[in-house]
């Protein structure tokens, strides 16, 4: 699973909106839907933040050699 489709499901779970959760972690609601779109990945700061508010717990997987920028 991505990482922007676990933020939705974990926000959904909640019964939040984007902009909830973007009031909620002090991010912009459209930095959120970008997120969850995966067009942009946050940096470690900024998924602490929405983390947090989610309830602590997000699990992603990571696999370089599957990204064309590192692999």
């Amino acid at each position: 699973m991505k990482l922007g489709e676990e933020i939705k499901i974990q926000r959904r779970r909640l019964g939040w909106s984007r902009d909830a959760l973007a009031v909620n972690s002090g991010v912009s609601e459209p930095t959120i839907y970008r997120l969850e779109a995966d067009i942009t990945y946050p940096n470690m700061r900024l998924l602490l933040k929405i983390v947090k508010v989610l309830g602590g717990k997000i699990e992603v997987k990571f696999d370089a050699k599957h990204n064309k920028d590192y692999g």
